[in-house]
């Protein structure tokens, strides 16, 4: 799953990545994207996902993201 992950992560265009940088939180869809799968596949493993909760919205950083990835968790 892991590869498969880094794998589309690696389709991805330059301007998705463009758009999110290390700084900017990204919400579900935008970290769903990112990560090449679904908003459910988000919200089914969340509580290995990195990511911060602010007054019941989810945020993610790509940086996060991107270790989350690299660490095939």
């Amino acid at each position: 799953m892991v590869q498969l992950l880094l794998d589309r992560f690696n389709q991805l265009p330059p301007a998705v990545i463009a758009q999110a940088d290390d700084e900017t939180p990204l919400n579900v869809q935008q970290a769903a994207d990112f990560l090449g799968i679904s908003r459910q596949t988000i919200y089914q493993n969340i509580s290995r996902i990195p990511h911060r909760k602010r007054h019941g919205k989810l945020y993610f950083f790509r940086r996060e993201l991107s270790d989350y990835l690299n660490q095939g968790v």
